[in-house]
């Protein structure tokens, strides 16, 4: 309880343990090699789907089956880190 003879503390200004700027440079680069991967797997996603082909039940299998490769993909890597080499 505080009283009158009471002495108020006082405390040194706060300093971060943290170099902000560092942290944002560190997560701008992260994010770059995130976007990188993610480019990586659209092409190569789109250069499979652009394949040429004649008849519309193959293409129609074909589709399905990169839906269910793709759907594999993203269940079994859901956190993984694409910013990893």
């Amino acid at each position: 309880m505080a009283s009158q003879y009471s002495i108020l503390r006082q405390y040194a200004p706060y300093v971060s343990p943290y170099n902000i700027d560092l942290v944002k440079d560190v997560m701008m680069y992260k994010q770059q090699k995130v976007d990188a991967a993610r480019e990586k797997i659209y092409t190569q996603v789109d250069y499979l789907m652009g394949q040429e082909i004649d008849k519309p039940e193959a293409r129609a299998y074909m589709e399905d089956k990169m839906s269910g490769v793709i759907a594999n993909i993203n269940q079994k890597f859901k956190g993984v880190d694409l910013s990893s080499d």
